[in-house]
C-alpha cells in the first residue's frame, strides 16, 4: 500500500512560513530540526511572537527572544511583533529597537516590563506602525517619568486599543492627539479618571469601558464627528457628558450601571448625542442606594430628543411609571422604528425604604402573562399604536389607583 502524498511538503515557502505565523516563535523555531528545508524557514515568518510565560526562567526567555530577532531574515519586513514580559524582564527596549529598525506595522505588548515602549516611541521610527494594542502597563514602583513623552508622533496608526494601561486623562489625550489617521479605538482606563476627553477627527469606531468611582466631579467629553460605531460601558459616578454633534453615528451600544439622580442630566445629554443612529441598544440600572425612583430617559422641562434614522432599538432598565413617559416619547418620535425589544430588569433592593410598588413594572403583559419583557420585529404603524394605547393605559390604571 503506497503511503499518503505529502501535501504539506509541496505547499510553497511562504505559505508555510504563513502557517508558522500562528505559532509562537520558539515552537515555529523548533520546526528548524525538521528537514533541512525547515532549517532556516522559520527565520522567514513575518510575525514575532514572544511570552515570557512559555520559558522556564526570564534568561530563557531573554536568551530565546535574542536569538529571534538576531537570526530573523533581514528582506523580510516585520509584519507584527507580540510581546508579553513581566517587570522581571530588562531587555524590552533592545527589542523595540530591532522591531523599528524592521518595519514593524502591527505592534502588541502586555505586561509591566514593555511600559517602556511610550518614553522610547519618540525616538523610534513608527512611521508605519498600523495597529497598536498595549494591555497591562504600569509604572514600576518609584518612577516618576510620563508613560507618553512630549513629541511622541503616530501618523499612520488606524487601530489603537489601551487596556488596563496606567495613563492619566492628559496622557491620553495626549496619545490620541499623536495619531492623525486613527480609526479604531478601546479604552479601558487602569485608574479612575476624573476627565476623560477624547478629540480625533478620523476616528469612526469608539469602545470606552470605565468604572467611575473618583470621590470628585467626573466628566466624558468627545469631539469625534467621523464616529459610526460607539460603545460606552460606564459603571459608578459619571456627572458629566460633553459630545459635539456626530452627525455619522450609526450604531450606538450604552451600558449605563450604579445610576443615581444625580446622574440624570448626562444621561439625557448622552442620549440626545446618539439621536442620530439607525441601530441603539440601552442598558441603564440605578444604584443599589437610590431609594426613589427617577426618570432616566429625560430630565425634567427637558425636550426630548428625535430619532429620525432609529430602526432597531434594544432598551433593558427598570420601566417603573417615572420612565413609562419617557418611552412613550421616544417612540412617538422614532418614524421609521421596525424593531424594538424592551427588558424590565427589577431593582437591587438594599435600602429598607425602598418599596417594591414603586419600582414595579409597568409594561403591558404578554403572551407569556408577565410583564418582564415586550418585543416586537415588525413595528408598524398598527403595532405602534397598540403599544403606546397599552403604555399609556397602565399609566392611568396607576393613576386611579393612586386616586
Amino acid at each position: 500500500m503506497a503511503p499518503p502524498p505529502d501535501r504539506l511538503s509541496a505547499l510553497p515557502d511562504d505559505v508555510i512560513a504563513h502557517v508558522l505565523s500562528f505559532l509562537p516563535t520558539p515552537v515555529s523555531a523548533a520546526t528548524s530540526v525538521l528537514s533541512r528545508r525547515y532549517r532556516h524557514l522559520w527565520a522567514s515568518v513575518p510575525d514575532l511572537n514572544l511570552d515570557h510565560t512559555l520559558h522556564r526562567s526570564i534568561a530563557s526567555f531573554e536568551s530565546s527572544a535574542d536569538a529571534a530577532f538576531r537570526r530573523r531574515d533581514p528582506s523580510v519586513p516585520l509584519r507584527s511583533l507580540r510581546l508579553r514580559a513581566d517587570e522581571r524582564t530588562r531587555a524590552p527596549p533592545r527589542w523595540l529597537l530591532r522591531a523599528a529598525r524592521l518595519g514593524v506595522r502591527r505592534l502588541a505588548l502586555t505586561g509591566h516590563a514593555c511600559a517602556c515602549f511610550l518614553a522610547l516611541a519618540p525616538e523610534l521610527d513608527l512611521a508605519g506602525l498600523r495597529s497598536l494594542d498595549l494591555r497591562y502597563l504600569s509604572r514600576r514602583q518609584g518612577d516618576k517619568y510620563p508613560l507618553v513623552p512630549e513629541g511622541i508622533r503616530l501618523p499612520a496608526l488606524e487601530s489603537m486599543e489601551l487596556v488596563q494601561v496606567d495613563l492619566g486623562a492628559g496622557e491620553v489625550t495626549q496619545l490620541v492627539a499623536a495619531c492623525d489617521a486613527l480609526c479604531s479605538l478601546n479604552v479601558r482606563p487602569l485608574a479612575d479618571l476624573e476627565v476623560l476627553d477624547l478629540r480625533s477627527p478620523t476616528l469612526r469606531r469608539l469602545r470606552i469601558s470605565c468604572l467611575f468611582c473618583a470621590p470628585h466631579h467626573t466628566e466624558l467629553r468627545l469631539e469625534c464627528a467621523s464616529l459610526e460605531f460607539l460603545v460606552l460601558e460606564n459603571s459608578g459616578n459619571l456627572q458629566a457628558f460633553r459630545a459635539l454633534p456626530m452627525p455619522e453615528l450609526r450604531t450606538a451600544a450604552v451600558t449605563m450601571d450604579l445610576l443615581t439622580a444625580g446622574d440624570m442630566e448626562a444621561t439625557s445629554v448622552l442620549i440626545r448625542s446618539v439621536a442620530s443612529v439607525q441601530e441603539l441598544r440601552l442598558h441603564l440600572t440605578e444604584s443599589k442606594f437610590q431609594v426613589e425612583p427617577f426618570p432616566l430617559l429625560a430630565e425634567h422641562d427637558q425636550p426630548f430628543p428625535s430619532f429620525p434614522n432609529l430602526k432597531t432599538l434594544d432598551l433593558s432598565m427598570c420601566f417603573h411609571e417615572y420612565n413609562i413617559p419617557g418611552l412613550i416619547t421616544m417612540l412617538q418620535q422614532s418614524p421609521v422604528l421596525q424593531s424594538i425589544k424592551l427588558t424590565h430588569l427589577a431593582p437591587r433592593m438594599l435600602a429598607k425604604t425602598k418599596k417594591r410598588r414603586q419600582w414595579a413594572s409597568k409594561l403591558p403583559r404578554n403572551s407569556s402573562g408577565n410583564y418582564r419583557f415586550a418585543s416586537v420585529n415588525n413595528f408598524h404603524s398598527e403595532e405602534r399604536n397598540k403599544l403606546l394605547y397599552q403604555l399609556s393605559r397602565r399609566l392611568k390604571t396607576k393613576a386611579k389607583r393612586s386616586s
